[in-house]
């Protein structure tokens, strides 16, 4: 019994081992053709603008790279990341030099690099139908930042942009000091800059995005969203209010969105003087404004539709945990806001990276157990943990 048991389960991980195997080689593949060839893709581009030929020395475009690549990550320091580099490519260059090398590389090269594989992404990898909507979560959030070069951190806005359908960073869009608490306007900017697709997305916002400006924007243009308003909105109560919407010089023109009342329940626990920890149910009620067509999207799927708006916040505390996202003080140079886009490529690239070996591992852990063995894989998503039970 304990054999045939033992015959099932190696039958079971070299099918498993295989089929991953099989599937991450092709992946493999195809991260290589977009990264092929560093070293010339970036001296052809340097040679475009300044027409000059870069000098082949032992520290390589290609070292550059890494080194900002891997300087992103939060628990990594330049000289932890030199000192392995030179000792892999047995050379001694110090720190500055890296430094030096990677500020020549195009931030084009990178953006370029990113769109590559976003392509990729939604192409070969995409969970949902491209002929569907998308769930968009739009939201700002704020780092501290050198941009002025004189050693003061100042605070700047950053615009994030979600997939929540396919679980995937649209963009992150460093938009400066100078853009804090225009949220607003710094989402019309990325949208007419086109940094933001809008062909088959639900954006969805909130509270802060409660504007008649950006409802009729969006109205104009045939954006579909979904967005919480402040209780205080005229709207709601249309009838009673006529009068005073008659006077606002700023209207909703569109007749045909919809306002909606949503409750949704949670569990709130405190604990009292005793220190007992102690549980119960409350409701939050918000009210809703939206274009989305009611033949379409009920109003069940509108409420739903935006309680996965919190996705985008989840993805900001992946941002400040993992990556040197929330104090930006490691460059004082000309190209300083440069240097800040670039680092956000990079961590687009790494999150999309690693997303796509988990619908790999996952859509094979899947086929497996489609296969009725015995011995099954879980996967728990919150942890990135995988188990065998």
């Amino acid at each position: 019994m304990n054999k045939t048991s033992n015959e099932l389960t190696n039958k079971n991980d070299e099918y498993f081992n295989n089929k991953l195997n099989d599937s991450l080689l092709i992946f493999s593949k195809q991260l290589n053709h977009i990264f092929n060839d560093v070293n010339k893709v970036i001296s052809d581009m340097i040679f475009k603008t300044t027409k000059k030929f870069s000098r082949n020395n032992k520290l390589t475009f290609n070292d550059a790279v890494l080194y900002l690549f891997n300087y992103c990550s939060i628990n990594k320091t330049k000289l932890n990341i030199v000192s392995n580099l030179n000792y892999n490519n047995n050379i001694n260059v110090h720190p500055s030099n890296f430094q030096k090398k990677e500020a020549k590389i195009p931030l084009l090269f990178y953006e370029n690099l990113f769109n590559n594989i976003q392509s990729l992404f939604y192409k070969k990898y995409s969970i949902n139908d491209l002929n569907k909507n998308t769930i968009v979560c739009v939201d700002g959030t704020y780092n501290n930042t050198n941009l002025l070069n004189d050693r003061c951190l100042e605070t700047s806005l950053n615009m994030g942009y979600y997939d929540f359908t396919n679980k995937i960073p649209v963009n992150i869009k460093l938009k400066g000091m100078e853009s804090k608490n225009r949220e607003i306007k710094s989402f019309i900017d990325d949208i007419n800059n086109k940094n933001v697709s809008t062909d088959n997305v639900i954006f969805v916002f909130d509270r802060a995005y409660d504007s008649y400006d950006l409802f009729n924007y969006m109205d104009d243009n045939n954006y579909k969203y979904v967005c919480r308003i402040k209780k205080s909105c005229l709207y709601l109560d249309k009838e009673n209010n006529i009068d005073k919407i008659n006077k606002k010089k700023k209207k909703i023109k569109n007749e045909n969105v919809r306002f909606i009342h949503s409750k949704h329940k949670y569990e709130l626990s405190i604990k009292n003087k005793k220190n007992k920890k102690i549980t119960f149910n409350k409701i939050s009620k918000c009210y809703l404004i939206t274009n989305l067509s009611s033949s379409e999207y009920d109003d069940e799927k509108v409420k739903k539709n935006y309680l996965n708006r919190w996705s985008v916040e989840s993805f900001f505390k992946l941002l400040k945990s993992n990556y040197r996202f929330s104090n930006l003080t490691n460059h004082t140079n000309k190209n300083t806001k440069t240097q800040y886009h670039k680092q956000n490529y990079i961590i687009l690239i790494q999150y999309y990276i690693i997303r796509i070996i988990d619908i790999i591992y996952t859509s094979n852990v899947n086929d497996l157990n489609n296969q009725k063995f015995k011995k099954k894989i879980k996967i728990n998503i919150l942890l990135n943990i995988i188990t065998k039970t």
